[in-house]
């Protein structure tokens, strides 16, 4: 029985002494936060001070502390970027950006205190991070800065081995200006998008495959998201948005361009030639991106591109003046090689897709629309990465379409990314149609008419650069007589003198002249005007040598 009360008063005395340590570390976690929630705002406010030499003010609301349920909330946060004291300051290096953030709510949750105060891990049950607005300030003359170490070296130890079970961004929004341009407009902003990054362990190496960018999946979604370019010309919306490392596939819905001015506002705009676009794009598919290799490698190969029942609207008026800067600048090829990220896609095919150019003629005050229904094609090797280029310089394409809607079209690209002068070819044929059928385009658009005559077919094969085009064009008609149009008060109406001069002496009305004859097929050097567009030199290097083939002169 002795014993037995031994054993009982033993048992009672390690009882009160357990609740007695854990009451005085639910008291002492209780003090430390009281501590820390008190004293941590201005130590923070002053350590970022301290460590940007004045560059940067972080300021907040209000701060929670609770040690207990490892739990810290601030609102209303915001880093200030002084640019004036950025500008001046001698004895620190000057960056060519700085960053000017606000968030509405950064909550952390599930704090392991244990594990941080006995052993410098830092683990964490989630990071809820409410409605950040990053605006970059690109600063004018500063000098361009090294390529920056890996993000995991750039953290401090304690960081380095630490572990976040979920970390979600919600309604993040994004811009980049110039200096402190534009502040004040939403103009170049990024919004709607949110982040989601699960089981982050920043103690895993790179090698780890199950990973990508240290966490299990980083998913980028958002619903009805809106950027408007900083000019003010266009808008950009993007209805759905999913992006999943895991799944390694990004999937689009209703991916719209939008102008913001009609085509009579938008001419009256621009100081100089542009042309308007309008695109709808209802479904877009990437498959098979390889995140992990990115990752490793900074190159991105993905697997396949489709875009499906898209709707390609584009706008040129003719009357605007001409642009003196080089147009061939921004050739395909030339435009792509610009692309910062080395990008390669095996694989893009266009499914059902309408495209309609529209040219408005000053002369006729008319506009004529061109219409490639339908098109379908595929593309091969689309890539900007050398490593790639090495093994295939060229992207290869082959696409069908129905021009105006009726006869098709069938035509196949090719693109040598490693030109230096933009090299590339494209050849193709187009079935026959009555020569009146074309009149919707030859009346606003050349100010001439197909009274009569059928193009039994048409035959084409370019090879270009930038600057000229070789040229083999064959055009087979029958029967052709075209009337010449002039616009005046208004009206078209037709030159009846010049119109038989035409006919008489210019345009032949057979190719080839005679059954047992050979067609007339154009053999020349089509020479392209540096201020105009890539597909102003297809399109002129074909017209070319249509000429010959009615027997008009090259002039």
């Amino acid at each position: 029985m002795i014993k037995f009360y031994r054993r009982l008063n033993t048992s009672k005395k390690v009882f009160f002494w357990f609740v007695s340590v854990v009451l005085f570390f639910i008291i002492s976690l209780g003090i430390a936060g009281y501590i820390l929630q008190n004293r941590m705002p201005s130590l923070l406010k002053a350590t970022v001070k301290e460590k940007s030499d004045g560059v940067y003010k972080l300021t907040f609301d209000s701060m929670k502390v609770s040690l207990l349920n490892g739990q810290m909330k601030l609102s209303n946060v915001k880093l200030i970027p002084d640019t004036t004291i950025h500008n001046q300051a001698q004895q620190i290096k000057k960056a060519t950006r700085l960053f000017q953030i606000w968030v509405e709510v950064i909550d952390i949750s599930g704090l392991n205190v244990l594990k941080l105060f006995l052993h410098k891990e830092l683990k964490i049950k989630s990071i809820n991070i409410l409605k950040p607005e990053i605006t970059v300030l690109q600063m004018k003359g500063m000098v361009k800065e090294k390529k920056s170490m890996k993000l995991i070296d750039q953290l401090p130890t304690i960081f380095q081995k630490s572990n976040i079970n979920k970390l979600h961004i919600a309604g993040l929004s994004y811009r980049s200006v110039w200096g402190k341009d534009r502040l004040k407009d939403n103009r170049g902003r990024l919004s709607g998008l949110n982040l989601e990054l699960t089981d982050i362990d920043l103690d895993t190496s790179i090698n780890d495959t199950s990973r990508c960018f240290f966490a299990r999946n980083i998913r980028v979604y958002g619903k009805n998201i809106a950027y408007k370019t900083k000019d003010g010309l266009y808008s950009f919306s993007v209805s759905n948005f999913e992006l999943s490392t895991k799944k390694k596939e990004v999937e689009i819905d209703t991916f719209k361009i939008i102008p913001a001015y009609t085509e009579e506002e938008f001419s009256a705009k621009l100081p100089s030639k542009q042309d308007r676009y309008d695109m709808i794009y209802p479904k877009i598919m990437i498959k098979n991106i390889d995140f992990k290799y990115l990752e490793m490698h900074d190159r991105l190969p993905v697997q396949s591109m489709e875009l499906d029942q898209a709707t390609v609207r584009v706008f040129a008026d003719k009357g605007m003046r001409e642009k003196k800067t080089m147009a061939v600048n921004n050739f395909p090829a030339f435009a792509f090689r610009r692309l910062q990220l080395p990008l390669t896609i095996d694989t893009v095919r266009i499914n059902n897709t309408d495209v309609y150019y529209k040219e408005l003629n000053p002369k006729s005050k008319q506009a004529g629309t061109v219409v490639f229904a339908n098109l379908t094609g595929t593309l091969f090797n689309v890539s900007n990465d050398v490593v790639q280029l090495k093994k295939n310089n060229w992207i290869k394409g082959s696409f069908e379409t129905y021009f105006l809607g009726k006869p098709k079209l069938s035509l196949h690209l090719n693109i040598d990314m490693t030109s230096k002068v933009g090299r590339f070819n494209f050849n193709g044929s187009l079935a026959g149609a009555p020569a009146h059928f074309y009149n919707q385009l030859l009346v606003p658009i050349a100010l001439a008419k197909a009274e009569d005559g059928y193009i039994h077919g048409v035959r084409f094969n370019v090879h270009a650069d930038r600057y000229h085009a070789k040229v083999n064009t064959e055009l087979l008609y029958n029967d052709l007589k075209i009337a010449i149009l002039e616009a005046s008060s208004g009206k078209i109406q037709k030159k009846g003198f010049l119109s038989l001069f035409v006919n008489w002496i210019g345009i032949k009305s057979d190719n080839p002249s005679k059954k047992e004859d050979k067609p007339r097929i154009a053999n020349l050097i089509y020479e392209h005007p540096q201020e105009k567009t890539f597909f102003n030199l297809m399109w002129k290097s074909i017209y070319t040598g249509f000429k010959f083939n009615l027997g008009l002169p090259n002039s």
